[in-house]
């Protein structure tokens, strides 16, 4: 018997030599549930596959049962079902802070994910069967998202990490009927009132918690 050891979800593939052509029985296990597979042998050699074989340690049993000029023969071979490698796809994500987040997942040979934040790991996440979400109170700031597969036995565990940056939030002063004390340079002028009747919109950018610069548009 020749079979190698394969990986889950390969075809495994059984080849029988033989010194007659007789029929022969091929089963993998010894259980209940065993598919066995008549083979002739041609030319002293046939062949047989099997396929969706789980992880673990298998035994393949090539059986002739004899005749009138063959006694009885069985031959058996152990191979091994290596596990797969579960796979998962996760891309960089940017949000502004106070909004909610949902990262896109992709993954296969597994049932789920974990997900933790690497700088914070008491972060609440809500992982789904395709995306991982997050509320909008996580603070600004670069984080480092780690997500490991949930796997079957057929699989190995893997781990991806994704970059999460939470920008922060655009700020909006709103004044309404405010008095502002105008400046320019050292001069003080007089008080003026702010959105008067005919104003537009004013914006104001400050670097200074007492300086702002006003735009009307």
């Amino acid at each position: 018997i020749t079979a190698a050891d394969i990986t889950y979800g390969e075809d495994l593939f059984v080849l029988i030599s033989a010194g007659a052509d007789v029929g022969v029985g091929v089963k993998l296990d010894d259980v209940a549930e065993s598919v066995i597979y008549f083979v002739q042998i041609v030319n002293g050699s046939g062949n047989c596959t099997f396929s969706n074989v789980n992880s673990g340690l298998h035994t393949v049993t090539v059986s002739f049962p004899g005749d009138d000029d063959y006694a009885e023969t069985v031959v058996s071979k152990n191979v091994t079902v290596n596990r797969a490698a579960s796979t998962i796809e996760i891309s960089n994500y940017t949000i502004d802070y106070g909004k909610a987040a949902s990262i896109t997942i992709v993954k296969t040979g597994a049932t789920g994910v974990n997900a933790t934040f690497v700088e914070n790991p008491n972060i609440d996440v809500t992982i789904s069967d395709n995306a991982i979400s997050f509320n909008g109170d996580v603070n600004a700031g670069n984080y480092t998202l780690k997500v490991t597969t949930i796997v079957d036995g057929n699989h190995n565990a893997v781990t991806k990490t994704a970059n999460v940056t939470v920008n922060k939030a655009p700020t909006e002063i709103v004044l309404a009927n405010e008095t502002l004390y105008l400046k320019a340079y050292d001069v003080v002028s007089d008080v003026a009132k702010l959105i008067p009747s005919d104003a537009g919109d004013l914006t104001f950018l400050s670097s200074d918690e007492d300086i702002a610069l006003a735009y009307e548009s």
